[in-house]
């Protein structure tokens, strides 16, 4: 017997299970990892044998206690005619709706579009082997991969050298790669040996990468020099670099998430003493972010975000209301800024 979308071999009837009953865990992966469900009902649908393995998004309406009641935004998944499992979703879970020709994910309190119409993120299947012997954030080496945590289950971080075991570089890959994505750990030559990660963030760092992790689903632990099969799948697709926020400034500190686009608004309210970029694009990488600065009523000053032409000091205009816009730009990353202004647009 397999499950109906991955092949996955499940355990006969009638044949004890261990305490971890297998087929539910396989039937777990099965179901994300095809990554897809049929549309969003409120109420259950009428299933057939011919249906299983197909997966839905629970809504407000009825659907049976098989053996437990779901929850809105459960996926259900069915496993025989009108008998479903339903598994509650976390943040960041990203799958098709096939009735919707969209991409939803879920935001933590429900399914939203996440664009890219039929597109699904890119995903790509490597060699890494285990390594248990340390748990430091620092580079594990080549083609090895480590948990922040001796406690497997329980780490936050994942550590991938920028080279498989299998001689893949993967440096262009962490620079495309965005998070709400999922890895996927699979021992070479023991199936019952897996692990499912929600990925929330992608730090490029020198010779490595870490991912910030959630677990989904596990079979157990790897052991030290463990060869594993290593699945990334990309999260949806990155900010609309077009987006407009308006931000404020706190003790004089005015900072500007990179990951939330290229425009930026503030209005005064008190002097601006220093200026922080969060969350530059990585490594190799520059960037261009513009500022509309409306003037408060009483005149505020605005200190210059790294250098600009000449030295010059950023002087803002001064009656109230008055509009400014500030481009800062950066070719390291944000090791460097260079500013410019252009004034009173009033």
């Amino acid at each position: 017997m397999t499950t109906p979308n991955l092949s996955l071999k499940n355990w006969e009837d009638n044949i004890e299970q261990p305490d971890v009953p297998f087929n539910f865990n396989a039937a777990v992966i099965d179901a994300l990892l095809q990554g897809a469900v049929e549309s969003v009902e409120n109420d259950a649908p009428t299933t057939v044998i011919g249906d299983v393995g197909k997966c839905w998004i629970v809504g407000s309406g009825t659907w049976p206690a098989t053996p437990t009641a779901p929850s809105e935004n459960d996926v259900a998944y069915c496993t025989a005619a009108n008998v479903f499992l339903y598994l509650t979703p976390k943040e960041g879970w990203n799958l098709k709706d096939k009735d919707a020709g969209d991409r939803i994910e879920f935001n933590g309190t429900a399914w939203v579009s996440a664009g890219g119409g039929g597109g699904g993120g890119a995903s790509i299947g490597v060699q890494y082997l285990a390594d248990t012997g340390s748990t430091a954030d620092s580079d594990p080496g080549a083609g090895l991969l480590k948990w922040n945590n001796a406690t497997q289950a329980s780490a936050t971080v994942l550590y991938l050298d920028d080279s498989t075991d299998d001689g893949v570089s993967l440096t262009a890959w962490w620079a495309a790669m965005n998070a709400g994505g999922f890895c996927y750990l699979q021992h070479a030559t023991n199936q019952d040996t897996w692990q499912i990660w929600d990925i929330s963030s992608v730090v490029d760092a020198s010779g490595y990468v870490k991912l910030g992790v959630a677990l989904l689903a596990d079979g157990g632990s790897f052991a030290d020099g463990d060869p594993m099969l290593v699945t990334l799948q990309e999260g949806p697709p990155s900010t609309d670099r077009s987006t407009v926020t308006a931000v404020t400034s706190s003790s004089g500190a005015v900072t500007l998430n990179y990951a939330l686009g290229d425009y930026f608004t503030i209005t005064l309210s008190e002097n601006v003493t220093s200026w922080v970029i969060s969350n530059p694009p990585g490594s190799g990488k520059g960037f261009s972010l513009m500022v509309q600065i409306t003037q408060d009523s009483t005149p505020r000053t605005v200190a210059k975000p790294g250098t600009t032409a000449g030295g010059v000091a950023l002087d803002v205009s001064t009656a109230s209301g008055d509009v400014d816009v500030l481009a800062i730009s950066s070719f390291n990353n944000g090791t460097t800024l260079r500013s410019t202004i252009a004034k009173d647009f009033s």
